[in-house]
């Protein structure tokens, strides 16, 4: 005897299978839980989205819409995927909602320090943060050091010594390499700013769709200053 075997909670068809015969019972069947007699003349023939529902009283078959696995967007920007039978959610959209323009402005504000911070970090690659946090005490005792040879300047000195370099030099690089630096970063943070001040004026543009075309011209690119590239 055939049987179709359904979902214990959504009651959707899963497939068909062969009931076992009643050993008690002479021409009855053993038919398991979540499972019907198969009745040809109940069962609808399948149809693109829609699953085949076992009525509530088990006596035949219903069509319940299927959108199972769809993307999508809710009202208010949510996105959604779909996991249950039924219609599709109230005011469901395929098609992505615009960000709030507060968003767009966000997100590119980030876009434009990211990308400034991405530019000068193979730069930096040869120094690691420890290092970095001393740049100025390097610097104050460089300059002491510079005007008067017996200044106290313990940093250098002892740096110096490790890497086998009269301090007077160390301090001299110090000096050079402090102010490459400062070049470099006035450059960048002055190309950061002119970035930030063109989205700030794009998003004050009384025309929103305006604005949101302004804001997605702006794309940081960050380039060395002129001595530097020389």
């Amino acid at each position: 005897m055939e049987i179709l075997h359904y979902d214990r909670v959504t009651r959707e068809l899963l497939g068909q299978g062969v009931a076992d015969p009643d050993p008690l019972t002479d021409g009855a069947w053993l038919i398991p839980a979540h499972a019907v007699a198969a009745d040809a003349a109940l069962l609808p023939p399948s149809r693109d989205g829609y699953a085949r529902v076992l009525n509530a009283a088990g006596d035949g078959w219903e069509y319940v819409e299927d959108h199972r696995g769809k993307e999508g967007w809710l009202p208010g920007g949510a996105p959604h995927v779909v996991v249950d039978l039924g219609p599709l959610p109230e005011g469901w959209s395929e098609i992505e909602p615009p960000q709030p323009l507060a968003s767009v402005v966000a997100a590119k504000q980030a876009e434009i320090r990211d990308a400034a911070e991405a530019f000068l970090a193979p730069l930096r690659a040869e120094y690691g943060p420890t290092e970095m946090a001393s740049w100025d005490t390097q610097k104050e005792e460089a300059k002491a050091l510079l005007a008067d040879s017996s200044a106290d300047a313990p940093y250098i000195r002892s740096a110096s010594t490790a890497r086998g370099m009269d301090p007077m030099i160390f301090a001299a690089r110090v000096i050079t390499n402090n102010a490459a630096w400062a070049a470099i970063g006035g450059h960048v943070g002055g190309q950061r700013l002119a970035y930030q001040d063109a989205l700030d004026a794009a998003a004050a543009l009384p025309d929103e769709a305006e604005a949101r075309a302004a804001i997605a011209a702006i794309v940081p690119v960050y380039t060395l200053p002129e001595a530097v590239n020389a």
